[in-house]
């Protein structure tokens, strides 16, 4: 359950504590990716049924099997 949020930053560890300050959740990064705004506007169409307001999105297997995809191919670098 919960919420993910998927947003673009220059420096994602920043972001988590900026986000962490008007947040009473504890925040975790879960996958950093390489990109650009455009690949923030591609997920963000990808996972739009999940959206649940701005940049948030309700947390979901499909959104799980992604992260864990992603992580894989960062780890391994190759796809699975």
């Amino acid at each position: 359950g919960g919420i993910v949020k998927i947003g673009w930053a220059t420096d994602p560890a920043r972001r988590i504590r900026d986000l962490s300050l008007a947040n009473p959740s504890r925040l975790e990064l879960l996958l950093t990716l390489p990109g650009t705004k455009r690949l923030e506007r591609s997920l963000h169409a990808s996972f739009a049924w999940l959206r649940v307001r701005g940049e948030w999105f309700t947390r979901s297997a499909a959104l799980d099997a992604f992260i864990a995809e992603a992580r894989s191919v960062e780890k391994d670098g190759r796809a699975a």
